[in-house]
């Protein structure tokens, strides 16, 4: 059963069940705007969201930052028409290769993953791509935006609140799971961790 959990008054995590396809979502709440961090599989975990996400506030999202390229993370952007969508530029390359590729991966993950609905999901281009980092004044506090490039995928988005000491790290860090076989690298992984642990972001 997925959930909205509150991490500070204004700061919320959405959580789905450890499965696979089943990721996370997160959300910062400014003055005027609302910042989400990565969309969902399909239209239904979607939907839930933006339920949940009613019950704590009726801002409208301005922002939608993508962790990286992989379905999971940015098959549902389409929900979000009005924000403007952000993506690394490695990241946004790949999604556009992947809307290329639509038909091809809609016919690998109906084979691979029969059971899973993939229903109203598919790749849209971010309206930002970026190298480095971004400073977006949401909150009093900031919010960083920090392309880390190749770990988990082909270029990994962290989204750094420093005055909350909260980073939403899309699949930098996933419990029992080394990254993607065909794309990411353990030993970057590994300095990840290195630099995470005191939260000082290259």
């Amino acid at each position: 059963m997925a959930c909205l959990q509150s991490l500070t008054s204004n700061v919320f995590s959405f959580i789905q069940d450890a499965l696979v396809w089943y990721s996370n979502a997160g959300v910062v709440i400014g003055e005027k705007y609302v910042l989400v961090v990565d969309s969902l599989t399909n239209g239904c975990m979607m939907r839930e969201f933006l339920a949940k996400l009613g019950t704590v506030t009726d801002k409208p999202v301005r922002y939608l930052i993508n962790t990286h390229s992989h379905p999971d993370h940015v098959y549902t952007n389409h929900y979000f028409a009005d924000a403007v969508s952000i993506a690394s530029r490695a990241g946004w390359e790949q999604t556009r290769s992947n809307i290329l590729s639509q038909s091809q991966h809609n016919g690998v993950f109906r084979k691979l993953f029969p059971e899973i609905d993939f229903s109203d999901g598919y790749y849209s281009l971010q309206d930002i791509a970026f190298n480095g980092r971004l400073q977006l004044s949401l909150t009093e506090g900031g919010v960083e935006v920090i392309d880390l490039g190749i770990g988990h995928s082909e270029s990994d988005v962290v989204v750094h609140l420093p005055r909350e000491q909260i980073v939403f790290c899309g699949d930098v860090f996933m419990n029992g799971l080394p990254p993607m076989p065909s794309e990411g690298h353990v030993s970057q992984l590994i300095w990840f961790f290195d630099v995470g642990r005191g939260i000082a972001f290259p």
